[in-house]
């Protein structure tokens, strides 16, 4: 399954032994608008459009797609059973089951045996309410459901945000049961970044993950009941990271750990973070340094950091070639608050990071530039 920045289309390829690693296009569900030429042979007009590969050649044929009259909201989610699921504004919360599979490997996908959910009453207010994203249970005995309400509108902006309130709901036959709710942090600073909001959201194992749109903090929630349990952070020290589309946070379980991949939208990179649910929670991350320079020397000093029993120190240089490696340049205790770098040259950078009991540590601060 293949997606876009926005989560919509979704492409799907089969894969076969005759063709080995080479992926066969057998769907693809579009839930807008669209007046592009690809795919080829699509119905005039755009809207809820799927191609269903019923011949197995991988190729588009005007006999394989259908459409609905509705438009679906970004973005189609995936559960582990191939079902795709989608919003109708106010409408109903959608279903195309995979079912079993054609005499090509083809799953059956058709709008007319989707399934309907009811819209939850929670967000079905006219003027604020709105579902943003689902997150649905691996083999879709439930759903999360993210959104605005009357009582908790969005004020922000900004292209896609993910909601304020996150409601689990229970699925009995076409029926939503809530069982469990949370206020999302909203409006808030993390990451010395105002005004952040919820932007992704993701789950894996026994978890849902929400990813923060500016400075990609992670709050990681238990799927069940909706208990916040863990934070992660990506750090200050990174260039200005942002989430820019709902598919942009990845999980996956390894073992006892989850993988996190997360791409950098400035900084043209995917950063990949662990998280285990047994490792201590992470101090603060110091904040503001400051730098004095003097006649041969810099002198580097910082605000303490609540629960610190010592700060680690790292330096680099800037040289003919670059900026050369970061190299450890102090250890500290917890009681020095400065340190004077008797080595500095005309251009150093230095970061630090605190270290508490338990292997508790913080990230590390954002970089200061002495020149």
């Amino acid at each position: 399954f293949t997606t876009s920045q926005f989560g919509s289309p979704v492409s799907v390829f089969r894969f076969d032994a005759a063709n080995g690693f080479n992926g066969i296009p057998c769907a693809y569900l579009s839930g807008l608008h669209s007046s592009r030429e690809w795919p080829p042979h699509q119905p005039p007009g755009g809207g809820l459009t799927l191609w269903r590969d019923a011949s197995g050649d991988g190729q588009f044929q005007a006999a394989e797609f259908t459409k609905a009259s509705d438009l679906s909201m970004l973005p189609v989610s995936v559960d582990a059973a191939g079902n795709l699921w989608y919003l109708l504004e106010r409408k109903s919360i959608s279903v195309l089951d995979a079912g079993s599979l054609d005499a090509n490997g083809v799953p059956a996908w058709s709008f007319a045996a989707a399934r309907h959910l009811a819209w939850p009453a929670v967000f079905a207010d006219p003027t604020h309410g709105s579902i943003r994203r689902i997150v649905v249970a691996p083999y879709g005995e439930s759903l999360v459901a993210f959104g605005f309400t009357k009582e908790l509108p969005s004020v922000i902006g900004h292209n896609m945000p993910l909601g304020r309130l996150a409601v689990r709901y229970s699925i009995e036959g076409t029926t939503l049961r809530e069982t469990h709710r949370t206020v999302l942090p909203y409006d808030v600073n993390l990451q010395n970044a105002m005004s952040d909001q919820g932007y992704v959201a993701t789950t894996a194992g026994d978890y849902i993950f929400v990813g923060y749109e500016q400075r990609m903090t992670v709050l990681v929630y238990k799927a069940a009941t909706l208990e916040l349990v863990g934070r992660i952070d990506i750090g200050p020290q990174s260039q200005t990271p942002i989430f820019d589309g709902p598919p942009e946070l990845i999980v996956s379980k390894r073992g006892a750990n989850y993988e996190l991949f997360m791409p950098q939208y400035t900084g043209n990179a995917t950063t990949i973070l662990t998280w285990n649910p047994a490792d201590p929670a992470p101090l603060p991350s110091p904040g503001a340094m400051t730098a004095l320079r003097e006649t041969g020397s810099v002198q580097v000093t910082w605000p303490s950091v609540p629960g610190a029993t010592k700060y680690s120190m790292q330096r680099r240089h800037l040289g003919p070639t670059g900026w050369s490696a970061w190299t450890p340049c102090a250890g500290l205790e917890a009681a020095t608050l400065s340190w004077t770098d008797p080595a500095a040259t005309a251009a150093t950078a230095y970061r630090l990071r605190a270290l508490g009991p338990d292997n508790r540590r913080s990230d590390w601060s954002r970089t200061l530039y002495a020149r």
